[in-house]
């Protein structure tokens, strides 16, 4: 009798299905353990923090690259000229290899994923290597830089509940490749900066990311073009 290598269970006796879902709750399990441990970092609200407690640091924010690697090298290379110090990627990512470009920078990447979303075991093992500063959060990202506490997301609507409640200077987004900014009022009496730097990866518009100055707030869409 042939010798058949299906178990009662469904699995087969070589495991690739039981490795298949080791790998997906190991990846889980260090999406939600980042975002534990920063939501147990105690943090000074907005209000409460003095405008001399921001250091000048620039940001460059991109999202929807798409695997426009082109695109994202000429985005990624002007953002550092003009004197970026970090890179945050607002989603859309899709392949590992794509994020894999931006540590060529050598500056701090701190990237989510969006709603195209590629191979997770291969972010999952990017992001464990110790030769880059290359940080990947999952679905979204609670962040401080240069003294600004900063909330990264990948849907607008999702950016503009958290910016609502005053706990952040700044919330970026991305999914709809339009660059937007407002301020929207929170529950402290204030407002708060929602950003979206538009669609670096050039998909139905022109490239564009923005680039932030987080001692003041201020802010700049920078246009990329669309040609490779």
């Amino acid at each position: 009798m042939a010798r058949s290598d299906a178990c009662a269970d469904g699995t087969r006796e070589d495991g690739s299905l039981d490795r298949a879902r080791e790998l997906n709750r190991a990846f889980i399990a260090i999406c939600w353990y980042k975002r534990n441990l920063l939501q147990r970092t105690n943090h000074a609200s907005p209000a409460a923090r003095q405008p001399g407690q921001y250091s000048n640091v620039k940001i460059a924010v991109i999202s929807d690259t798409h695997d426009h690697i082109p695109l994202l090298r000429r985005g990624a290379a002007d953002a550092v000229e003009q004197g970026a110090d970090a890179i945050l990627h607002c989603g859309d990512i899709v392949a590992p290899s794509t994020l894999e470009k931006l540590i060529a920078y050598d500056v701090p990447v701190h990237a989510i994923h969006g709603n195209n979303q590629g191979d997770a075991y291969g972010f999952t093992r990017l992001v464990s290597r110790r030769d880059h500063r290359v940080t990947y959060y999952g679905q979204d990202a609670d962040i401080e830089l240069g003294g600004r506490r900063i909330f990264v997301v990948h849907f607008p609507h999702y950016a503009r509940a958290m910016a609502a409640t005053g706990d952040y200077d700044l919330v970026c987004c991305g999914h709809t490749h339009a660059e937007e900014a407002y301020q929207q009022d929170n529950l402290h009496g204030g407002s708060t900066l929602v950003l979206n730097p538009g669609t670096l990866g050039g998909v139905a518009a022109s490239a564009t990311y923005a680039l932030v100055d987080l001692h003041s707030l201020r802010y700049e869409f920078r246009e990329i073009g669309n040609s490779a």
